[in-house]
């Protein structure tokens, strides 16, 4: 399968919440995997977007199970993901 960018629009998640996902994420080993190579957050008006590169759908939605209960527990909605397919990525 080909890789895909995954873009999470998350109004209500703060900085101090983002950061709090990360370090939750890092204690249940899913910090930083191969399976997404690439992982940028910006802050928009309050809220935060967060872009992923994922190797293939089914890796994202793996990852989803370990993030989902981790955003409830910090008080962020879990966002639907926007999806697209990778056509071109330079580093």
């Amino acid at each position: 399968m080909s890789k895909i960018v995954a873009i999470f629009r998350a109004p209500d998640m703060t900085r101090e919440q983002y950061d709090t996902v990360i370090k939750k994420l890092e204690e249940a080993g899913k910090g930083k995997i191969k399976e997404r190579p690439h992982h940028i957050m910006g802050l928009n008006n309050g809220g935060s977007i967060v872009i992923d590169v994922w190797e293939s759908p089914e890796a994202l939605n793996e990852f989803f199970g370990t993030l989902s209960p981790i955003l409830e527990g910090t008080g962020v909605t879990a966002p639907q993901p926007e999806i697209y397919p990778v056509h071109n990525i330079i580093s």
